[in-house]
């Protein structure tokens, strides 16, 4: 709504000043009323640029923030992943003691035996090699998110400052 009311007081100044004969046909008193209406117009959209100035400001900071939100988010699903694959590396692990306390008895037979082995070798041949694979994956994407969050941070005090020299009450 603003935009049109601002068009149209820049097509009424420009009209005027179109319309406003040579100098010296007018009267003095009616050049003076003629310009000092053009000011009043001209103050006029100065403020309304101001204000529609800060509102964008205003837009961005709300967009700014949002995104920086949506970027936390993001960190924290990362470290909740990190946490699940230490806690199943752990399990892995237990699991691999597990087996290897099963195989100090001594009334174990020769397949079961064998079955425990297979089943220690798998947890220990695979487990290292994956954990290690997600684990550089997750931790090269934490820091490029937070690269990103950093980003967005410059830019938010970006913002807040220029809001701030605009409008010192509006931070």
């Amino acid at each position: 709504m603003r935009w049109i009311i601002l068009a149209t007081a820049l097509m009424t100044i420009a009209a005027t000043i179109q319309a406003q004969p040579a100098s010296g046909s007018t009267t003095p008193k009616a050049a003076s009323a003629t310009s000092a209406d053009q000011i009043a117009w001209l103050r006029y959209i100065a403020a309304e640029v101001g204000r529609i100035h800060l509102e964008i400001l205003e837009d961005r900071r709300q967009v700014q923030q949002t995104a920086m939100q949506d970027t936390e988010r993001e960190l924290e699903s990362i470290h909740a992943r990190q946490s699940e694959l230490q806690e199943e590396q752990r399990s892995q692990v237990q699991q691999a003691s597990d087996i290897e306390a099963q195989l100090t008895q001594a009334g174990l037979g020769k397949a079961e035996r064998e079955e425990l082995e297979a089943q220690r070798a798998e947890l220990l041949s695979l487990s290292p090699a994956r954990f290690g694979t997600a684990q550089n994956a997750l931790g090269e994407r934490e820091a490029h998110v937070r690269e990103r969050l950093a980003d967005q941070e410059r830019r938010l005090r970006a913002i807040e400052q220029q809001l701030g020299e605009l409008a010192p009450g509006r931070q």
